[in-house]
């Protein structure tokens, strides 16, 4: 652990028992006798009772709600888990975040770094509390971190051995005040790294200059990685698709370079590894077409990036039947529905709470659309209207809340109805 970090911790309180609330409250209360001073779980109210040395609130908890508001007021200390599971570890740690990417980045660098035998585990907003692993991992294990905005809002220490931004778009806008505030949490994941860290930063951001500084000013190593000279140091063929894994895999590679994996096992390990779940996902053949779970896609530059994945391997009188919608997250559908109408022959099918937004912007684009209520429907309709040599594409552009617990959920059930409808015709 880092030094000082046994100190006691006095008064704790948790804010927020989802899953990252009630690992942290695991560990504080295996904690030695009188290290936590007292220990108060709250969920579900609007006020924390009473004044504490220590908060961990959940990323959950927007900062312009009640909860989040009172315990800004009742500490000095108002952390979230990641923060906390950092000040708590000795490990050397990777910070990646972007509005798109993460996940599969994320696993790319584990399986790059166990690949080149280097004991690595993927851990934040990837669905693994960072502060399960802390003290059960060897010190010499790298933790692998997918951090979200809402994640960083609230760090002040963290420092991870390299952070990566992947690429920023609008998001969470519903969560941020402001698209600018957004950029600003993303570029947190720069502030304390330190001449011996690297900062590695989308050549293509529409915020590179925003991003590029924050790295330089926090004194680290700046690599600018760009898709379009990928030419210059050349990527194997690899089983994910679409120019966003290459700007995934270029970002992977330079991690596993900076912790000397050889560049024959990177190469190796760059080709053997699979599609995340959820994410572009094979989901099997049914009435003639290929079926693909794209359910993490919850914002439209998710969705635009799936699109240019099918542009480049499908034929163009082959048909792309796209399934959009859910709970919108407060983001304009505008360039969505356009890139959904230059696509040839693609069908839409809306569906889901804002699933009427989406459908009206892509009229609006020139584009047709099928209306669906939910997406059990919406399937019904892919599959009444695909054709033989056909893709569908489960790409929502929005989170799954109005329907289903989580977009794992989603994608769940988008591949059981692929599964009871094979081989029917």
């Amino acid at each position: 652990m880092k030094p000082g970090s046994m100190k006691s911790l006095g008064r704790v309180c948790v804010a927020g028992m989802g899953v990252s609330g009630k690992a942290v409250a695991a560990y504080l209360e295996a904690q030695p006798s009188g290290r936590v001073e007292e220990l108060v779980c709250v969920d579900g109210v609007d006020e924390v009772p009473g004044r504490f040395d220590l908060i961990v609130i959940s990323p959950g908890i927007a900062p312009h709600t009640p909860l989040f508001r009172s315990a800004r007021q009742s500490t000095d200390d108002l952390i979230s888990e990641i923060e906390f599971a950092y000040r708590e570890s000795s490990n050397r740690w990777v910070g990646i975040t972007g509005t798109n990417g993460k996940t599969t980045t994320t696993k790319l660098v584990v399986h790059l770094l166990e690949a080149g035998d280097i004991e690595a585990y993927a851990v934040g907003n990837i669905g693994i509390p960072a502060i399960e692993v802390v003290g059960t991992v060897s010190p010499d294990a790298i933790l692998v971190a997918e951090v979200s905005s809402f994640q960083l809002a609230t760090t002040a220490l963290f420092a991870p051995s390299v952070g990566a931004i992947l690429n920023i778009t609008p998001d969470h806008l519903d969560w941020h005040r402001s698209l600018s505030e957004y950029v600003a949490e993303k570029c947190k994941i720069f502030a304390n790294l330190d001449p011996g860290s690297l900062a590695l930063i989308n050549g293509q951001s529409e915020y590179f200059a925003r991003e590029y500084e924050c790295a330089k000013m926090a004194g680290a190593e700046v690599m600018v990685l760009d898709v379009h000279r990928e030419a210059d140091d050349p990527l194997p063929t690899m089983q994910i698709k679409g120019i966003h894994n290459v700007e995934n895999a270029l970002f992977a590679r330079e991690i596993a370079r900076y912790f000397e994996v050889d560049e024959d096992t990177i190469t190796a390990a760059l080709t053997s590894f699979t599609p995340v779940r959820h994410r572009l996902q094979y989901a099997g053949f049914a009435g003639g077409a290929a079926w693909y779970n794209d359910s993490k896609a919850t914002n439209p530059d998710a969705v635009i990036k799936a699109l240019s994945a099918f542009s480049d391997n499908e034929p163009a009188d082959e048909s792309l039947i796209v399934l959009v919608g859910g709970q919108n997250k407060g983001n304009d559908m505008t360039q969505l529905a356009h890139a959904l109408v230059r696509r040839p022959a693609t069908a839409v099918i809306t569906f889901g709470e804002d699933g009427g937004e989406i459908a009206g912007a892509v009229e609006a684009a020139g584009g047709a659309v099928l209306r669906a209520e939910t997406m059990r429907e919406a399937f019904a309709l892919a599959y009444e209207h695909a054709r033989e040599g056909d893709a569908v594409l489960l790409s929502p552009a929005c989170a799954s809340f109005d329907e289903f617990d989580n977009y794992e959920a989603r994608g769940e059930a988008f591949c059981a109805l692929v599964r009871e409808h094979e081989d029917e015709r």
